[in-house]
C-alpha cells in the first residue's frame, strides 16, 4: 500500500507491526509531518509493508484486515490502517469481538467482506510472508528503507539490491 507520487524522488518504506509501540508513535507523531511536508508536496512516496511479529497476537489479523480493506479501495485501506493503529494505541485489542466494532468505524468499508476475506487468509498470506522476508533481509527490527532517485539506501545494501532484482 502506498501514498504519494509514483515518480517522487524519494520513497520511504515502513515495515509495520500493528502492536509495535514504535510504529504507533511514528504513526501519531512523525507520519503527519512527513505527509503534510513531503508526500502532499509530491517529493516523497510512502510505502507500507506488513511485518506482523509472532509475539503480537493481534498483529496478523490487523495486517490481514488492512490488506482485505485494500481490495475495496486504497483510501479505505489507509483509513482502516489508521483506525486499527489508533484503536490498538489506545489500549483496545483486535480480538474477534473488538475487530468488528473497529472495522465498523471505517465509513464505507464493507465489513462482512473484510471479515470473509480475513477468514480466507491463504490468499493473502503469501503477500504478508513476502513483506516479512524483505524486512528480514534488511536484518533489522523496526525497519525503514529509503530510496532516492531509484537507489535504495540501507546498511544492508546487498540484501536490498537482491530483493529489488527479485532474488530475495
Amino acid at each position: 500500500m502506498s501514498m504519494g507520487e509514483v515518480a517522487a524522488p524519494v520513497t520511504i518504506v515502513e515495515f509495520v507491526d500493528y502492536e509495535c509501540p514504535y510504529c504507533a508513535v511514528f504513526a501519531h507523531e512523525t507520519f503527519p509531518t512527513i505527509k503534510s511536508r513531503y508526500i502532499d508536496a509530491g517529493t516523497v512516496r510512502f510505502v507500507v509493508r506488513h511485518f506482523p511479529l509472532e509475539m503480537h497476537a493481534y498483529a496478523v489479523p490487523a495486517a490481514l484486515a488492512v490488506t482485505c480493506a485494500r481490495s475495496q479501495s486504497d483510501d479505505l485501506a489507509w483509513i482502516t490502517h489508521e483506525a486499527i493503529l489508533n484503536a490498538l494505541f489506545n489500549g483496545r485489542d483486535f480480538t474477534t469481538e473488538d475487530r468488528t466494532s473497529i472495522l465498523q468505524s471505517v465509513l464505507g468499508l464493507n465489513v462482512p467482506d473484510v471479515l470473509t476475506c480475513m477468514q480466507q487468509r491463504q490468499k493473502i498470506a503469501k503477500r504478508l510472508r513476502d513483506d516479512a522476508l524483505f524486512r528480514i533481509g534488511l536484518n533489522r527490527s523496526g525497519a525503514m528503507a529509503l530510496a532516492h532517485a531509484g537507489l535504495v539506501r540501507s546498511k544492508d545494501q546487498r540484501q536490498v539490491s537482491e530483493y529489488r532484482r527479485g532474488r530475495a
